[in-house]
């Protein structure tokens, strides 16, 4: 497939601004966040755990529910932590 120098420019302009909104949207970290701990492993929970503060369980659900509440509440720089840590991690896919 062949690209102009115009759909180039459009294509890039397109990623800049949906790093630039990754990287400074609360709301966008926060979706990612649940998002990553609806569908991760218990392997993984644990890993969100410990990067999030909260207590280790078995109990997918509980951690779940640790989690979502934890990131909630959690200020914006908190929330580019957890963010750059999971990223970190590798558990982003």
């Amino acid at each position: 497939m062949k690209v102009s120098k115009r759909q180039l420019k459009r294509i890039i302009r397109e990623e800049k601004r949906k790093i630039l909104r990754e990287a400074i949207d609360p709301e966008y970290m926060k979706e990612e966040i649940l998002g990553l701990a609806e569908t991760i492993d218990a392997g993984g929970m644990s890993i969100l755990l410990d990067i999030v503060g909260g207590a280790r369980t078995d109990d997918l659900d509980a951690a779940f529910d640790t989690i979502e509440r934890l990131v909630m509440v959690a200020p914006t720089e908190k929330l580019a932590w957890i963010h750059q840590e999971i990223t970190n991690e590798g558990l982003f896919r």
